[in-house]
């Protein structure tokens, strides 16, 4: 054999030559320690792309891009070591390929490291293979991992003869590992038996296996229970995949709770009906009634079976259904969402009812209107009462005309008693005090002391007696005079009537003060004899004082009334006689302590009472009084 050298290394060339004529999938590289290529071979070279006088003579970094030349020659200098290394995917350069490499160290005879030599050998098909492979498989974990369901691979555990006895967790995704709260490295391996024992009894696991062995796919729901109260559910599938099965294990728990409160709204709602006071009907589009509870039977004299073969048209009064009829379009319509009419229906007996319906809709996602519910209830009698009612108010009205007629009769009565008491009776007691007077003046003198105590106490009677009449009339006219409304200022009242008060009584020390402009709507004349009634008082039960106080002001009352009040810091009286204070003829203190003839609150009442207006008082006994009033709006 002739040996050859090349670039310091001895070669057989034949030998190398016929060598790399026999690799059919591989390419042969010999380099020498500059790592300079002096032998390239091999039938693959022409699928890498390359001739073999391309190759020798040159360094890798001097054919290749820098970053492959590099890991390349890490390579052949870790081989130029007396190192075996290898690269398991090396891309092609100049075509579509993928290449193994090995690197090895070539010896001398005497076993130093001459060179390096290193196999490339076309794994393009594999990698390939190996990449959809890997495609396939990171596919279905994307696929499954996105899942909303649980799922799991299981492979079948057989026992000696055979028989499947468990499922073994292959795989299971992220829905899967929280549902069954485990890590995927702790459901791999585990046993389905072991995670849910339930599934056994209840006969479920034997419908998993029943799909490996038959290849018929399942589906089923699977309870959960928590002290023995169902918790929730599994809707379960099951798919034959080799010797085990692909389940999928969907939470259905909102569902079921769902169903079962339906269920249970549908009871609750068919015993309300049942037992309501009131009837109730579901009524289609067409009129036609489809569901009608016992009360609505017993309203309409009709069985269920008969009601839910009419229409509220043949049960209803002709005279009342246009209204009805107009109702039920505008709620159609959706101007109203409801509405509630007074209605007759006619019975099976040919008798009519009356009724108070209320009757609204249900309406479908899109607000159009599907079904209207109606609400019944039975007013014959209250409409019964309501006729007596109009029958007693119209007897009431006849009452109140001829009470009328006979309070105008008697206050025309009134008026002339009052004429009679201003003219008839005040003249005899005019001519007693003229009498009286002449009888002091001329014959005083002949008279002794008692003579003329006499005369002082009929004058005084005569007095009285004219006060009294005075009073009363006073207390007639407020009763009966016409208001007129004008605006009124009590400030100015108050003050004139304090005026005058001076000049009957010049000897009184009294400190007066009067809000000033305290404006109201009121008839005059009433409102000034209020006042004098007021104030007069208040100088009255002040006379005992050295220097008496009155005060007028106004204010508001803690309901957000406008009230005006006369104050005095004279004798007072107990509050527990107050309900007889503004009674006509009542009296807190003697006549011999205080003069008047009881009439004045009653009087000043009256015209409050006819202004819309209240009165009220506050006192303590010698600590004064306060009186207040309001005149309505």
């Amino acid at each position: 054999m002739t040996r050859q050298p090349v670039n310091g290394i001895t070669l057989h060339a034949a030998e190398y030559r016929q060598l790399v004529d026999q690799l059919p999938d591989l390419v042969l590289i010999v380099a020498d320690r500059d790592l300079r290529i002096v032998l390239a071979g091999g039938q693959a070279l022409e699928r890498a792309g390359w001739r073999a006088d391309e190759l020798v003579g040159h360094r890798p970094r001097e054919l290749i891009p820098t970053s492959l030349a590099r890991t390349i020659e890490e390579q052949m200098a870790a081989a130029l070591r007396g190192e075996n290394t290898a690269i398991s995917v090396l891309p092609g350069i100049r075509t579509d390929s993928v290449w193994e490499a090995r690197f090895g160290p070539l010896r001398s005879q005497d076993g130093a490291v001459t060179g390096v030599i290193f196999l490339l050998r076309d794994v393009t098909a594999q990698h390939r293979l190996s990449v959809r492979a890997h495609d396939s498989e990171e596919r279905f974990h994307s696929t499954v991992d996105a899942l909303l369901d649980a799922f799991a691979l299981l492979s079948a555990v057989r026992d000696d003869s055979g028989r499947i006895v468990d499922l073994r967790a292959e795989y299971l995704n992220p829905v899967g590992c929280a549902m069954f709260q485990r890590s995927l490295e702790e459901a791999v391996g585990q046993r389905l038996l072991d995670v849910l024992p339930s599934m056994l009894p209840l006969g479920t696991f034997a419908k998993l296996v029943g799909t490996i062995e038959t290849g018929e796919p399942t589906e089923y729901q699977l309870p959960w229970f928590e002290e023995d109260v169902l918790a929730g559910a599994f809707e379960v599938r099951g798919a034959k995949l080799g010797d085990g099965i692909v389940v999928t294990f969907r939470d259905v728990t909102t569902r079921v709770k769902a169903e079962q409160r339906l269920r249970a709204s549908e009871e609750r709602y068919r015993v309300t009906l049942e037992s309501a006071a009131s009837g109730f009907a579901n009524v289609g589009l067409d009129g036609r009634y489809l569901r009608v509870n016992r009360r609505f039977c017993e309203i309409t004299g009709y069985s269920e079976e008969e009601m839910l073969a009419r229409t509220y048209r043949d049960i209803t009064h002709p005279d009342d259904m246009e209204l009805h009829v107009a109702q039920a379009q505008r709620v159609l319509s959706g101007e109203i969402p409801w509405y509630s009419v007074e209605k007759r229906y006619i019975r099976k007996d040919g008798s009519v009812v009356w009724v108070g319906i209320t009757v609204g809709a249900l309406r479908d996602d899109r607000g159009r209107v599907y079904e209207y519910v109606d609400t019944i209830t039975d007013i014959t009698a209250q409409k019964h009462a309501q006729d007596e009612v109009a029958r007693l108010n119209a007897e009431l009205e006849d009452r109140v005309r001829q009470r009328t007629a006979e309070l105008q009769a008697a206050n025309r009565n009134l008026e002339a008693f009052t004429y009679t008491v201003s003219h008839d009776l005040r003249a005899p007691l005019t001519a007693l005090s003229g009498f009286t007077e002449m009888l002091a003046e001329e014959y005083g003198d002949r008279l002794d002391r008692p003579g003329l105590d006499y005369i002082a106490r009929i004058r005084a009677a005569s007095a009285r007696m004219d006060g009294l009449i005075a009073d009363l009339l006073a207390l007639s006219q407020a009763s009966r005079a016409e208001i007129h409304t004008t605006p009124v200022d009590l400030s100015e009242l108050a003050r004139a009537t304090i005026a005058g008060l001076r000049r009957r009584d010049p000897g009184r020390q009294v400190q007066a003060s009067v809000e000033a402009g305290v404006q109201v709507l009121g008839d005059e004349q009433l409102l000034r004899t209020a006042m004098e009634n007021l104030l007069g008082n208040a100088w009255k039960f002040t006379a005992k004082r050295p220097t008496g106080h009155i005060e007028f002001a106004a204010l508001t009352t803690p309901e957000g009334e406008r009230a005006w009040y006369v104050k005095d810091d004279g004798v007072g009286f107990d509050m527990a006689y107050v309900d007889k204070l503004f009674g006509a003829f009542q009296r807190l203190h003697a006549r011999d302590e205080f003069e008047g003839t009881g009439i004045g609150l009653a009087t000043v009442q009256r015209i409050v009472h006819r202004h819309g207006g209240r009165v009220w008082a506050e006192s303590a006994v010698d600590r004064g009084a306060c009186f207040y009033f309001t005149l309505g709006k």
